[in-house]
């Protein structure tokens, strides 16, 4: 199973999912992380060492913690750390999984774009897995951005979305918008766009006036967050005609 990552800045390249360890169950609430074999988190005795990442000179880490997003914050920028992703205690599903890639994916991309001077993002991505993103409290500065991605495998393929914490500044640079909405406004809107992504993967975006518009911004390109943010009007006047068509 592989992962294509939805924005296009982040690349086509996909992410093999399947590469990754099977992750034992996680005993209790807390923070995988990928890190570099010498990162100093391995010496922590909150910190649980799960065994490497086949074939990237990478160790997956359990971080037991108590403050999830603080510890998240503060984790993401130590020395060494590739990706962070919170999960809840009980057996480490494909999403969990499919979020810690991702978030390596982001790190590896806004690492790159740094060193050009061209990004503002530095340390490792925070994901997070439903319900537990949605139901940590988060301070007002911080957003809850949800990345949509592809999952292929033999059988097929599915759309999912993967969502980042951010703080809002960093946010509206990534997303190349001056203001956010709130995460519980698109909430309710994540099936239509998963199945917007996918038609627009297959290139059958609804033949009406707003269909058109987002194929022509699109370029025969997928849907990506990027999308959401910079063309909500739109998107939402999309899947507002679609439930009216579904409902008729």
């Amino acid at each position: 199973m592989t992962i294509t990552p939805a924005d296009p800045a982040v690349g086509d390249a996909a992410i093999p999912v399947d590469a990754a360890p099977a992750v034992p169950a996680a005993p209790h609430t807390g923070l995988l992380v990928l890190a570099a074999p010498d990162c100093a988190l391995r010496a922590l005795p909150a910190c649980q060492d799960l065994g490497g990442w086949p074939g990237r000179g990478l160790v997956l880490l359990l971080l037991r913690t108590r403050r999830l997003l603080a510890d998240a914050d503060h984790v993401r920028q130590v020395p060494l750390v590739h990706a962070v992703t919170a999960v809840p205690a009980g057996p480490v599903t494909i999403d969990a999984r499919l979020a810690l890639a991702y978030a390596h994916r982001l790190r590896q991309h806004r690492t790159t774009r740094r060193s050009s001077g061209s990004y503002l993002l530095g340390g490792a991505a925070v994901t997070g897995v439903e319900p537990l993103v949605h139901d940590t409290a988060r301070p007002p500065q911080m957003t809850l951005v949800p990345h949509l991605a592809t999952l292929t495998s033999p059988r097929g393929t599915r759309e999912a979305v993967v969502r980042e914490w951010m703080w809002r500044p960093a946010a509206q640079h990534h997303l190349g918008v001056p203001t956010l909405p709130a995460p519980e406004a698109l909430r309710p809107l994540l099936p239509g766009l998963l199945r917007l992504r996918h038609a627009s993967r297959h290139r059958r975006l609804p033949a009406t006036d707003a269909g058109n518009e987002l194929a022509q911004i699109l370029h025969d390109r997928v849907l990506t967050s990027r999308d959401i943010y910079q063309h909500t009007a739109l998107i939402r006047r999309l899947l507002l005609r679609g439930h009216r068509d579904d409902a008729s």
